[in-house]
């Protein structure tokens, strides 16, 4: 089944919208199958001009806590629609962080033996892993992007076969992008 959204500020995730600050979750051995859009129009309609959905996930739109996704598969493509000047998607995790908020913890995300299979596409920031990262700590390990990532924007655009877009500690280890970009 797909999921989208049409709110203004709104987020979809193929099996989690929002991990909240505070909040832990282990995601094991699952498979997304399902398309993720965020960016329609009020009638389930694309809307190129739209402001309506700011973050798409194929597993998470939003993890602000801290989550664990092991041996887990994105096989739906990921999707912001719209040509405003923010949004982004990726294939497991659209937006990780906080920006300009109080938390409880510092978010961290762990990522490993997954697979990315899925067309990744938003405005601005599009990853095969992570859309976009504010503050916090992402960890993957023996995991593979499989699937096409683009954006339909000459303007200010990141791509990237993990993680398009980082303001935090990183740590790739044992990764393969085998998609060009």
């Amino acid at each position: 089944a797909s999921v989208s959204t049409t709110a203004k500020y709104g987020s979809s995730g193929g099996i989690i919208s929002v991990v909240l600050s505070g909040s832990t979750v282990h995601i094991r051995n699952t498979v997304n199958e399902g398309n993720v859009y965020s960016g329609l129009d009020s009638t389930g309609i694309v809307d190129t001009d739209s402001a309506n959905g700011f973050v798409a996930g194929g597993f998470v739109s939003i993890s602000e806590g801290v989550l664990t996704i092991e041996n887990s598969e994105n096989k739906g493509d990921v999707t912001r629609y719209g040509s405003k000047l923010r949004g982004c998607a990726g294939g497991f995790l659209g937006y990780v962080g906080t920006e300009g908020v109080y938390v409880s913890q510092p978010s961290k995300v762990t990522i490993s033996g997954s697979v990315n299979r899925g067309h990744v596409e938003a405005y601005r920031l599009s990853g095969g892993f992570v859309g976009k990262q504010i503050r916090g700590t992402i960890n993957i390990t023996s995991s593979i992007n499989e699937g096409k990532i683009g954006s339909d924007s000459a303007l200010y655009v990141h791509n990237a076969g993990f993680i398009a877009y980082t303001d935090g500690a990183v740590v790739l280890d044992g990764v393969v992008n085998k998609r060009d970009l």
